[in-house]
């Protein structure tokens, strides 16, 4: 037997049975239509911390996020994940601290992105709308006025 065939039988063999451990491994629980179902269900309970919050309140909302990050399908997981490392940030957040309140911007300043695509992702697959996005790339700043002399 030639040497080529000797070695591509074995790597024929193993990328199939790569591929199968792959089927076997991958998900169902990552499916889009679950997380649209769940983010359905849970986008109630996925606003904005109060600063009235209590503890077991941000604890819930902490594990809600980390439930859907769970079944995120892989096209958002990334954008999902800094979303919820976010609300990890913001559930820790010590309101007189300085520090602690600038590490939370700066979080929330890195993820506005993730959070676009998020929007528009959950728009297009799960026909939800999710609150708008906002921050520093939704600041408009009007042109300075016309300057020159009017003729």
């Amino acid at each position: 037997m030639p040497s080529r065939l000797r070695f591509a039988a074995p790597v024929a063999a193993a990328a199939m049975a790569v591929a199968a451990l792959a089927a076997c491994g991958s998900s169902p629980a990552r499916s889009s239509s679950r997380f649209c179902s769940e983010l359905d269900q849970q986008l109630p309970g996925l606003s904005a911390l109060s600063p009235t919050a209590t503890q077991e309140e941000l604890d819930a909302l902490v594990a809600r996020y980390d439930e859907l990050n769970q079944i995120t399908p892989l096209a958002v997981e990334a954008d999902w994940q800094q979303l919820t490392d976010l609300v990890h940030t913001a559930a820790t957040v010590v309101p007189n601290d300085p520090t602690s309140r600038q590490k939370m911007a700066d979080e929330a300043y890195a993820t506005e992105r993730a959070y676009r695509r998020i929007f528009e992702w959950v728009g297009a697959n799960c026909g939800l709308t999710l609150p708008e996005p906002g921050g520093i790339e939704t600041t408009t700043v009007a042109p300075p006025p016309d300057s020159t002399p009017a003729p």
